[in-house]
């Protein structure tokens, strides 16, 4: 039934295993990265479990996707900034998060820092994940979405020394709004 959600899967299975065996050619594996990327961004679909159908988990599996594509070999760290880009439009959405899409997010996030991702790029990056002008019901869930992201980041970010401006950065977002 969620045929689309559940192919990004196969696809970060493949790539999964070609990080060891190095069996797909270069272009194969950089154009499965590009689509990787572009899944999340062109995805539409924001709902984890829908009653009498079950998963559709498109941003799980999409995370689930990119995390992959990052960790390959193949994957260069110019890409970085279309992969924060592609979360970020994930984070600012209306429909509010409630099956540990955040979570499955941060994967992503945890693959940049193993891949190279500085502090301050991160840093800069968490100052920037505003919520703009939207109807009060859109922003409170927006928020929502934004804040449980932020939660998880730091909780992941405590493993990470070096990225204190990060954790900084998070903590001054919820203290000024509070």
């Amino acid at each position: 039934m969620f045929t689309r959600s559940f192919s990004a899967l196969v696809i970060a299975t493949i790539l999964y295993k070609d990080a060891t065996t190095r069996n797909l050619s270069s272009e194969l594996v950089l154009y499965a990265i590009h689509v990787g990327i572009e899944y999340l961004l062109l995805e539409q679909d924001y709902r984890g479990y829908v009653e009498e159908k079950g998963w559709a988990h498109s941003i799980a599996h999409g995370s689930d996707l990119l995390a992959t594509c990052v960790l390959h070999p193949e994957f260069d760290a110019s890409q970085t900034k279309a992969c924060l880009h592609a979360i970020r439009k994930f984070v600012l959405v209306e429909y509010p998060y409630i099956d540990e899409e955040d979570e499955r997010l941060i994967q992503v996030m945890e693959a940049l820092i193993k891949k190279g991702m500085k502090d301050i790029k991160l840093r800069n990056w968490i100052a920037d994940l505003e919520v703009e002008l939207h109807l009060p019901h859109e922003r409170y869930r927006i928020e929502w979405n934004v804040k449980r992201f932020c939660y998880s980041l730091y909780i992941t970010l405590l493993q990470h020394r070096e990225f204190s401006a990060s954790r900084q950065a998070i903590l001054d977002k919820y203290q000024q709004n509070n």
